[in-house]
């Protein structure tokens, strides 16, 4: 093995965890930080994903390329196969965050708010259906959980998410009592 193949084969094998560390790092940042504010009227915004999950995605085409090039670059079948096993599972990935990116969202037209989960049909409700929002500030990121009059669980979204200040004006505004709950270590 010449010392060119030496170095590329380094470089391949190191790149896929350097790659990794660096999107994790990345993400975690992210999340710590509310979403940015898009919206100029208060009673009709749309809360979508943070642009994190692009960067999951972005990961997941980088490290199938790396790991295609990996897979063409090697002479065992045993490590091509095991390289293509991980193209599809990073294909995989791939689909999963864009599908996360696009479909969960919660859209407030005047008193209606419309919520989208990842799994399931959308959900309308009042806001004088809701009692509380309870706003849970973790380690990696805040979640907002609205509960109706009778202490059941809406929806549950985060503070990442575009638009997430101006949820909380919205349900000030509307006198929805907000509990602030401090579980940082």
């Amino acid at each position: 093995m010449s010392i060119s193949e030496q170095v590329i084969a380094v470089v391949q094998s190191g790149a896929i965890p350097l790659l990794a560390v660096l999107t994790g790092i990345a993400v975690l940042s992210i999340m710590k930080v509310p979403g940015r504010e898009t919206a100029t009227d208060e009673n009709n915004f749309k809360m979508t994903e943070s642009y994190f999950w692009i960067l999951i995605s972005v990961y997941c085409v980088v490290a199938s390329a790396l790991l295609f090039w990996l897979s063409a670059s090697n002479r065992l079948d045993s490590q091509k196969a095991s390289n293509y096993v991980m193209v599809v599972i990073c294909a995989i990935g791939l689909v999963v965050t864009l599908y996360m990116y696009f479909k969960r969202k919660l859209i407030v037209e005047d008193e209606e708010l419309t919520y989208y989960p990842v799994m399931g049909k959308a959900e309308t409700y009042n806001v004088k259906t809701f009692s509380k929002m309870e706003v849970i500030e973790k380690d990696t990121c805040e979640e907002l959980l609205v509960y109706n009059k009778t202490g059941k669980l809406l929806f549950k979204v985060h503070g990442y998410m575009t638009n997430s200040e101006m949820l909380k004006k919205y349900m000030r505004k509307h006198r929805v009592r907000m509990i602030k709950i401090n579980m940082e270590k």
